[in-house]
């Protein structure tokens, strides 16, 4: 989902159509047409609200540091939402 809005903006006119609804189209659709395999560009932002010295780890739960950040958490959801027996899903924080 590279067409999302990249960085902290407005929630209401940038943020929400396109990092929340965007997100759930991209996964609808490729739900809808049978995809195989979907790939979610998310980011770093979604666990950089943890301190410098704190080593992150899988088992942590989510630290977004902004708003944006958290927008992308969303997309994660939809894709744990949407992965199993409909498609299979990786989510990239780069």
């Amino acid at each position: 989902h590279l067409a999302a809005q990249p960085a902290e903006a407005d929630f209401r006119s940038l943020l929400l159509p396109k990092n929340l609804d965007g997100a759930w189209a991209m996964f609808e659709a490729a739900s809808s047409a049978g995809v195989p395999r979907f790939v979610f560009a998310s980011t770093i932002q979604t666990i950089d609200g943890y301190p410098p010295h704190v080593r992150v780890t899988p088992d942590m739960p989510p630290s977004p540091s902004s708003v944006y950040g958290a927008t992308k958490l969303f997309g994660e959801a939809l894709g744990r939402y949407y992965a199993g027996e409909r498609m299979g899903v990786a989510s990239i924080r780069t």
